[in-house]
């Protein structure tokens, strides 16, 4: 990702610049104090049961919510259908360790994001890229590129594309849909910031117009809240989803149960974020 700098104004009050590559708000708007007074709360409320390791899916309230706010979104999906991950990185690195083996082709969009390509690289993938123009990936080229080094998994940031901000269209939704179903290919949709729109109309995810199920859909909460508590997760049906599952609890046997119930809070009870 490009490192831009810049300054609030022509005559700056330190030499501080913003670094936008990180990706993450300002945080000064954390809202720290709500964290503290949930945090309180919920230890009051249930004692030591909040510091027992929990469901390896995730707590399973937090999932619930998931489950409404995606429907909401068009995205229709139950809890039993949704895996907690400590933040998108380690859904993504569930997923490559599944689904791949060392030598195998990835697609991504040319450029992409910087945490996918260092993940694929240390699985010993092999990466090709997809060329993008100002509506996202170049979805004609794909036959050609599928024909020609038969991928195992097709990599995508649909809405505001990392590092370019671009946004896949409809049609080329569509058309990327029914290419990697003819050709029998996986696709994860990377979602991280998708909800994070300021103007003009949101397009589907692509797993909300996925009917196969050939799309796993992976967001997190990093962006819109706190990096630092890390979660994630990741949508899927079918054998895939118990695979997935029993890797997670080789990886860390459980995520945060203390830091889900917060997040599950957030959505419930504040799902306008007061920022």
């Amino acid at each position: 990702m490009l490192r831009i700098q810049f300054f609030l104004s022509e005559k700056p009050q330190n030499n501080r610049p913003i670094f936008f590559s990180a990706g993450t708000g300002d945080s000064n708007l954390f809202p720290c104090e709500d964290f503290r007074k949930t945090l309180q709360t919920t230890l009051r409320r249930d004692g030591i049961e909040a510091l027992k390791y929990g469901d390896s899916c995730g707590f399973f309230p937090l999932r619930t919510t998931i489950a409404h706010v995606l429907a909401s979104q068009g995205l229709q999906t139950s809890p039993e259908n949704i895996l907690i991950t400590n933040g998108s990185q380690q859904a993504l690195l569930l997923v490559s360790q599944l689904l791949l083996k060392p030598g195998d082709i990835v697609l991504v969009e040319m450029p992409t994001y910087g945490g996918a390509i260092e993940l694929f690289q240390t699985f010993n993938l092999r990466i090709v890229g997809i060329p993008t123009d100002s509506g996202g990936m170049m979805v004609e080229k794909l036959e050609r590129l599928f024909q020609q080094y038969h991928p195992r998994l097709i990599y995508t940031i649909p809405n505001f594309h990392n590092p370019t901000g671009t946004c896949l269209s409809s049609q080329r939704r569509m058309e990327l849909l029914t290419l990697a179903d003819r050709y029998n290919i996986p696709i994860l949709e990377d979602d991280f910031v998708g909800d994070l729109r300021f103007e003009g109309r949101a397009q589907p995810a692509l797993k909300a117009i996925d009917p196969g199920g050939r799309v796993i859909y992976v967001s997190t909460f990093s962006k819109m809240l706190m990096p630092g508590l890390r979660v994630g997760f990741l949508v899927t049906e079918g054998p895939i989803s118990e695979r997935l599952i029993s890797l997670k609890q080789v990886n860390d046997l459980a995520s945060n149960t203390l830091k889900e119930i917060f997040f599950s809070v957030r959505f419930l009870f504040r799902q306008n974020w007061e920022f």
